[in-house]
């Protein structure tokens, strides 16, 4: 049977979002996220004025570690971007530089 610290974390946190790797980056970076259960994923990234560069949807994801490759190619700017994990209303948000 779960603890009731599994519980909680189940309920509460149905995904972790890790650091991008690496960070700062030049062209290409790596992103990873582990879900807790089969689900919905929807990843976005953007730059500094909260404009959305891109978006994807996972759709019935399973359960386990995930990764993401992801290529700018040479059509942005170096600068601060955003990207941001959500599931089921939940979402986390983490800041990577771009560097070239």
């Amino acid at each position: 049977t779960l603890t009731s610290f599994e519980r909680n974390k189940t309920i509460i946190n149905s995904f972790a979002l890790e650091q991008n790797y690496p960070n700062p980056f030049n062209s290409s970076t790596t992103f990873s996220y582990t879900l807790y259960k089969q689900t919905d994923v929807l990843f976005e990234i953007f730059n500094i004025q909260g404009r959305k560069i891109t978006s994807k949807l996972y759709e019935n994801e399973m359960e386990g570690k995930h990764t993401i490759y992801w290529n700018m190619g040479s059509s942005f700017s170096s600068g601060i971007y955003f990207y941001q994990l959500s599931i089921e209303g939940q979402k986390h948000v983490k800041r990577m530089i771009l560097l070239k």
